[in-house]
């Protein structure tokens, strides 16, 4: 009895759980375990090769892929995971994790609709580690290095913290981001900020949540600070910095009727938005040479009040040496600026100025849709080309004329009350 209960009872219990533990069917019942219970807390399709306990509440897992739930896309593949219980939360270490880029918006709005939105999520802080993080599709593939993220869920809100940097980054510089989930406003809210580095961040990084930075060249990059808050009526958002590299011919000649190409900076000591529409700007654009079309430069002589001087174009362009604007936009209107000396030109080519400051009146903001399209006969071009930028431009403010005034130039905007009306 003593050998049976001390000996060979024993060796049955720890022989039969090494065979159990070791089979494959075993492996796969644990694989599937982990994958129900990750796919329930992310809200996407979790499917895992392997995963096996390693001893102190640590797991290895292998072939890690997260799928969107409707279209069954991957969104994430990563080749290794060592997963650790600690006195501080869950952390992570992921080995050559790869991100659809294609997909990637869809991957954020799961993420955030899922984790962020819920209450209900696990409280124990989560943190994420990888030397590398591939940002990959069909056409192209860009990484971004030491990255870190931690995540805290609480009844109050959420907090997502991340820390990344460029190839192009110092090695102890990095860029941070933050999203958070308030749920002690009504309704609930959420927001994030963003601030780079020296360095600054490739725009291509941002397209599938803004796809309309692809309008700024495939090579910009924005170096500063963003921060944005969900409302009821729209994002409101704040931002300062510098878009370098600005491909001025994607950004107008593609777009537009008129002809311009160079490359810009764009700088933006204050740009405040309300509700999804642009509030107050102050910056700076400037360039160091390119091309400009005859067109473009009747249109801001016209539309801008600017002073043009005459030069004779061959097939309607010219070659400018250098261009340099100070700017403010608001629902007061827009007003033109040459940096440094007010008598400053604001176009300059090898024979002297080509557009200088006629006076600092304020222009009604859809004087800039006047400027990139044709002359036509209406107050507001409506055109697929005009629709976003009227959307994001500030409200002029109302102007009411007598109904027997003679109709504005196409430069400004009034309105008629209708009880003026006789």
């Amino acid at each position: 009895m003593i050998f049976c209960a001390v000996c060979l009872l024993p060796t049955l219990v720890v022989g039969t759980a090494v065979i159990v533990f070791r089979t494959p069917l075993y492996r796969a019942a644990q694989a599937d375990a982990w994958q129900r219970w990750l796919s329930s807390q992310l809200g996407v399709e979790v499917q895992l090769a392997e995963i096996r306990a390693c001893g102190g509440r640590r797991w290895l897992a292998g072939g890690l892929e997260c799928r969107d739930p409707e279209s069954h896309a991957w969104l994430v593949r990563v080749r290794s995971a060592d997963i650790a219980r600690t006195a501080r939360g869950w952390q992570v270490l992921l080995g050559q994790p790869q991100v659809n880029v294609r997909h990637l918006s869809r991957l954020a709005a799961l993420v955030h609709e899922r984790v962020m939105q819920h209450s209900h999520v696990p409280q124990t802080p989560i943190q994420l580690a990888s030397a590398a993080v591939e940002l990959t599709d069909e056409s192209r593939s860009e990484s971004i290095l030491d990255v870190r993220s931690a995540m805290d869920a609480q009844a109050a809100g959420a907090e997502l913290l991340l820390e990344f940097r460029t190839p192009t980054s110092a090695p102890d510089e990095r860029m941070r981001m933050r999203f958070v989930r308030n749920r002690q406003l009504d309704p609930p809210a959420s927001g994030w900020e963003l601030h780079t580095d020296a360095a600054g961040l490739p725009c291509s990084v941002a397209l599938p949540w803004l796809p309309a930075l692809r309008h700024l060249g495939a090579a910009c990059v924005f170096q500063g600070s963003v921060w944005c808050e969900q409302r009821p009526a729209g994002w409101d958002a704040e931002l300062r910095g510098t878009f370098r590299a600005v491909d001025l011919q994607q950004l107008v000649t593609r777009q537009f009727p008129h002809k311009l190409s160079g490359s810009a900076e764009f700088t933006l000591r204050r740009c405040t938005i309300d509700a999804g529409r642009v509030t107050d700007v102050q910056g700076r654009l400037v360039s160091a040479g390119g091309m400009i079309s005859q067109s473009l430069l009747d249109a801001a002589a016209q539309t801008l009040g600017l002073t043009l001087y005459a030069r004779a174009a061959a097939d309607g362009l010219l070659a400018y040496q250098d261009l340099a604007v100070d700017f403010s936009l608001s629902a007061a209107g827009l007003v033109l600026a040459p940096p440094g000396s007010p008598d400053a030109p604001l176009l300059t080519d090898r024979d002297g100025p080509l557009l200088s400051v006629r006076d600092r009146v304020p222009r009604s903001p859809l004087s800039l849709v006047h400027l990139l399209v044709p002359q036509v006969d209406m107050q507001v071009p409506a055109t697929r080309e005009t629709a976003a930028i009227v959307q994001a431009l500030p409200l002029p403010e109302l102007s009411v004329r007598p109904a027997t005034a003679q109709r504005a130039t196409y430069s400004t905007l009034e309105l008629v009350l209708p009880s003026q009306r006789r």
